[in-house]
């Protein structure tokens, strides 16, 4: 009781501080205050809150627990190549501590140790880049200066924060606006919320409720593993390589108007402009992720391109099909309809061969 009357008296004295630091930013400068803040030091808890309505597909399981539940987290960060976040669960914890080599995974309930070797270029999700600074960073590096407008300050882990929204210009993306509040001096983003179009409620949340802008002990973002750990060596799974392996397709350089945003490699590829994706992917049939049979729970759509499994949701949309010996994989942030259009073309015009 005595924490909480204290902090309520805070309030007030957070928010003047604030007002005056606020007063100078224009919002485009806080946007690259946000996009910069990558070397920003710091320690704290926090929590996200993800509620996708999404079906079971195979071996995506990790990446559905992280859409579809609240996490947890503790984190300390010293830079991009040294940090550690802590995932909280209710009976044990997992850990990932970042160094310049790699990572060390840390399963408290197995006493497991894990050293992941090097950095893919591309990788899965996973719960740190749930935090509000890493979140916080990719939204706003999508963002046009004209999408950028003010909103009240407020105090997010005891810091006075500016408020900013997202907006985007084009009706072709599932995002209606996002919400940010970051800190004034370093921008560093401490909540943000995500919104998709046709809801008053946003479907990711992730917000600091400690915060400490400190440099974190360097001992506490280095891992050693207990003597009575099981400790295992395994190199990390570069997706951008094992695509260039086993795919010979290349993709388009432009699709439906859309061009090609980024490829990590010929067969795997991003197109639209800022907060409108599509992600593609061309895999041989015989190399594809999926088993028909594995795909009993995901609903089909029928059309130019067969048979399509396809995942619908406010924010998130996939769907992946067969055609002429090629496994299509699509998604992105998009209305379902624009993948379908998508997925005619790839269907009908098909892909090139590499030389």
């Amino acid at each position: 009781m005595l924490a909480a009357t204290v902090s309520l008296c805070a309030l007030p004295t957070a928010i003047a501080a604030l007002r005056g630091s606020e007063a100078r930013a224009s919002p485009s400068a806080l946007l690259t205050k946000v996009i910069a803040s990558g070397a920003v030091q710091y320690e704290g808890y926090a929590e996200s809150d993800a509620r996708f309505p999404l079906p079971e597909v195979p071996r995506a399981e990790r990446v559905l627990d992280l859409l579809g539940e609240r996490v947890r987290m503790r984190v300390w960060w010293k830079s991009p190549t040294a940090w550690r976040a802590d995932e909280l669960g209710i009976i044990g914890e997992h850990d990932t501590y970042r160094d310049q080599a790699g990572l060390w995974v840390w399963d408290s309930e197995r006493r497991a140790a894990t050293r992941v070797g090097g950095i893919p270029t591309v990788r899965f999700p996973r719960a740190s880049d749930l935090l509000p600074p890493e979140l916080g960073r990719r939204l706003a590096a999508a963002a046009r200066p004209s999408e950028i407008s003010r909103l009240p300050s407020r105090v997010v882990g005891g810091i006075g924060a500016a408020g900013i929204r997202l907006t985007p210009s084009t009706s072709e993306t599932t995002v209606d606006h996002v919400d940010m509040w970051v800190d004034p001096e370093s921008g560093l983003p401490l909540s943000v919320e995500i919104t998709p179009r046709m809801s008053d409620t946003p479907i990711i949340t992730s917000t600091f409720l400690e915060l400490n802008l400190q440099p974190p002990d360097p001992e506490v973002v280095h891992f050693q593993p207990p003597a009575d750990a099981a400790v295992n060596f395994t190199e990390a799974s570069d997706f951008a390589q094992a695509v260039d392996r086993y795919s010979p397709f290349v993709l388009p350089e432009s699709i439906d108007g859309r061009s090609l945003r980024s490829s990590v490699a010929g067969a795997a590829g991003s197109y639209g402009d800022g907060f409108e994706l599509i992600a593609v992917l061309a895999l041989s049939e015989h190399h594809s992720p999926f088993d028909d049979d594995e795909m009993t729970q995901v609903p089909t759509s029928v059309g130019p391109w067969g048979t399509a499994h396809v995942v619908e949701t406010p924010l998130l949309n996939g769907m992946t099909f067969e055609q002429d010996g090629i496994t299509y994989v699509l998604g992105g942030t998009v209305p379902i309809d624009a993948l379908k259009e998508t997925a005619v073309l790839l269907a009908t015009e098909g892909v090139g061969l590499r030389r």
